[in-house]
């Protein structure tokens, strides 16, 4: 057997190795295995049968389960499309850190067919109150925040009303790696993170939020460069899930995305107003 995998490497292909006998993985799981001279930690993309005599042996798998089911395998395969990054670059970056429990409970159904969940922009005086009413009234609920701070700010008042899961970087390694399996399995019901946390395991009919939608920092610098509101967008598409964002400014393109499709709850007391200015840069016939 064959396992292809992928790296957080400037690569755009997958490496092939030998599964040794007695070693068990599946497509979403993660492994490690030998690159270059050091070990390092892959996610099997694929499995296949082939001429497997010249090849290397993976070292062992890093969770004792895929940490990627097929749908979320699709998504990091479309983030990196969209963000001109690498599929193992993607995954290691909205990855916890390999732990022997991460793996627990990433299992869960397909989403049933239907239409794609509803997406709502909250605006105005009140969206956080809003905010925070909608995800303790859900059953199950994910939080993206841009930062640390906001994490242990909405984790802070969330848990006055609910049990609440962090899943950023300012949590504990494992204390991050049990929040990812429990709230995958049901057993906690709100989660919050930054946006390591967008490929979380989710149960059928979740709440997916994002804070600050305009927010700059929901998309820093390293790959995958591409803005956590668009992974939720997509992500709540592709899982049929109902998606709620809220903003002080919303970008432009949430605003005419949101009132086109009424979806806009609360508004702001004044808008600027805008015009549209053309100019235009005169050259000198003396120009060289």
């Amino acid at each position: 057997m064959i396992a292809e995998v992928a790296f957080d490497a400037p690569v755009d292909h997958p490496f092939s190795y030998r599964v040794p006998p007695g070693l068990t993985i599946a497509r979403g799981q993660r492994v490690m295995a030998p690159l270059k001279g050091a070990r390092r930690v892959g996610v099997v993309l694929a499995l296949r049968e082939g001429d497997e005599s010249a090849l290397k042996a993976l070292l062992g798998a890093v969770d004792r389960t895929p940490v990627l089911d097929p749908p979320r395998l699709e998504l990091v395969a479309w983030i990196a499309r969209e963000s001109l990054s690498t599929v193992g670059s993607t995954a290691a970056a909205l990855l916890p850190p390999p732990s022997e429990i991460t793996g627990r409970g990433v299992e869960r159904p397909p989403a049933a067919a239907g239409a794609a969940g509803p997406v709502e922009l909250l605006v105005g005086a009140g969206r956080e109150r809003r905010l925070l009413e909608r995800m303790i009234e859900a059953p199950s609920a994910l939080l993206i925040v841009a930062d640390i701070e906001a994490a242990v700010r909405w984790a802070q008042r969330l848990a006055r009303r609910v049990a609440v899961a962090r899943l950023d970087s300012g949590a504990a390694e494992a204390a991050r790696a049990e929040a990812w399996a429990r709230f995958g399995d049901g057993t906690a019901r709100v989660a919050i993170g930054t946006r390591s946390a967008l490929l979380t395991p989710l149960p059928p009919g979740a709440l997916l939020a994002l804070v600050d939608e305009h927010e700059a920092a929901h998309k820093p610098p390293g790959p995958p460069r591409i803005h956590s509101r668009d992974v939720v967008l997509e992500r709540g598409r592709r899982e049929r899930l109902p998606v709620l964002l809220t903003a002080a400014t919303p970008s432009v393109e949430q605003w005419w995305r949101a009132t086109d499709r009424g979806g806009v709850s609360g508004s702001p007391r004044h808008w600027p107003a805008t015009s549209a200015v053309r100019s235009c840069v005169a050259r000198s016939a003396r120009w060289p």
